[in-house]
């Protein structure tokens, strides 16, 4: 059966039913870096970094955000 996935996704999904069968928040973050065909290999090579710097932004912003939000919760405001 031909699925026309535009990226392939393996690693993740046993990190994320460990911790749910382990009840531990878990979030997997991954940028595609290549399509999920013939070409996986060139776009590799040519989108690795733009990918890596993608993650590296979005995990940034995201421990920004929940830093904030522990900070919020300590105090004892509310938004």
């Amino acid at each position: 059966e031909k699925l026309n996935a535009d990226a392939v996704e393996m690693e993740g999904a046993a990190v994320a039913q460990i911790c749910y069968q382990r009840q531990i928040p878990h979030l997997v973050v991954r940028s595609i870096s290549d399509k999920a065909d013939e070409t996986a290999r060139e776009d590799s090579m040519m989108f690795q970094e733009m990918a890596a710097k993608n993650s590296a932004t979005l995990i940034a912003k995201i421990t920004e955000l929940l830093a904030s939000e522990l900070s919020v919760e300590k105090s004892g405001k509310t938004r």
